[in-house]
């Protein structure tokens, strides 16, 4: 008896185990780096990227908090899959393009997490989402690239809803400064003016976002496009592929300043002192495009031509189907 009583006493009795969800933070916390350098590595295999995808989406259904410290490297990893997931080679991939973008889903949905987006996570996701579905507009013999094309176009109005417009508008303005006079482009740009003109609707309804940013963002387009072209010009039919090339390029060029111009149309006539707010970040001598326009838009310098109109309708052909309209 008084053996069994020594071995009882030397025996620790055995906790229960820990239910999952009761898991130490630090446990949470490692399992998500670990999910985060799975969905980064290049070598990461269909299984892999599953298992990190559930892990990523658990943490983001019991807490926003939780992922918000790895929410940059989240969103660059899921961002470079995104732009592969609507290639032929990809997209027949079905089990992991759908948690892809159910993933993408989820963190795009959460207003707290897109709130933190900076320019960079912004050009980022705005580019793996639209720049996708411009390339995949004539995917249509290609097994679930209509299910994904509707999925990606979610995303993007979820990303213009919940992540800061003026890191979203100036994400969209860069994008077209540097893909406007590639005709290979013009689809990719015709995605970006839409997802400019939709936040530009935001802001007639009562949404300004920070102007500053997207001041700076203007100049450094309108100083990168070529001038635009005098009202009294006439187009003349193209008589070679190199002038119909030519041409086909500074149409793209002229919507994407009309588009730009309606956007600083909407900060002037928000912003009275506009002219000021635009002295804190840019240089205003020699005296910029931007500054004559504003100056311009508040009547205190002539027009030397009419103000520029809302961009035109897209170029109707090659169009999506109705069911695919992106953004």
């Amino acid at each position: 008896r008084s053996a069994s009583a020594a071995s009882a006493r030397c025996q620790s009795p055995r906790a229960p185990p820990t239910p999952r969800s009761a898991d130490k933070p630090s446990s949470a916390e490692a399992r998500l780096a670990a999910a985060v350098a799975t969905l980064q590595s290049q070598k990461s295999g269909a299984s892999q990227l599953q298992k990190a995808m559930a892990e990523v989406a658990e943490q983001l259904l019991a807490s926003s908090e939780a992922v918000a410290p790895k929410m940059a490297l989240l969103t660059a990893a899921v961002s470079e899959r995104l732009k592969q997931c609507l290639l032929p080679a990809v997209v027949q991939d079905t089990q992991v393009s759908k948690a892809l973008v159910n993933l993408a889903l989820q963190l795009t949905k959460s207003a707290p997490l897109m709130a933190q987006l900076g320019e960079a996570e912004g050009q980022m996701l705005l580019l793996s989402l639209v720049e996708p579905m411009a390339q995949a507009i004539r995917l249509t013999d290609v097994a679930n690239a209509e299910m994904l094309l509707s999925s990606f176009n979610i995303v993007t109005l979820q990303v213009l809803q919940n992540a800061p417009r003026d890191v979203v508008v100036c994400a969209a303005l860069r994008l077209m400064q540097e893909r406007a006079k590639q005709n290979s482009q013009r689809d990719f740009v015709e995605l970006l003016i839409k997802c400019v003109m939709k936040i530009v609707k935001t802001m007639r309804g009562g949404a300004h976002p920070p102007a500053r940013p997207m001041l700076r963002q203007l100049h450094e387009l309108f100083e990168t496009l070529p001038p635009p072209a005098p009202a009294s010009a006439t187009p003349r039919e193209p008589a070679t592929p190199g002038q119909a090339e030519a041409a086909e390029a500074a149409e793209t060029t002229s919507r994407v300043r009309e588009a730009a111009d309606v956007l600083l149309q909407e900060i002037v006539a928000h912003h009275a002192d506009a002219t000021a707010m635009l002295g804190e970040v840019v240089p205003l001598k020699p005296q910029p495009f931007i500054l004559r326009r504003v100056l311009q838009l508040q009547g205190h310098v002539a027009s030397a031509s009419p103000p520029a109109s809302p961009p035109r309708a897209a170029r109707p052909a090659p169009a999506p189907p109705s069911s695919r309209a992106a953004a």
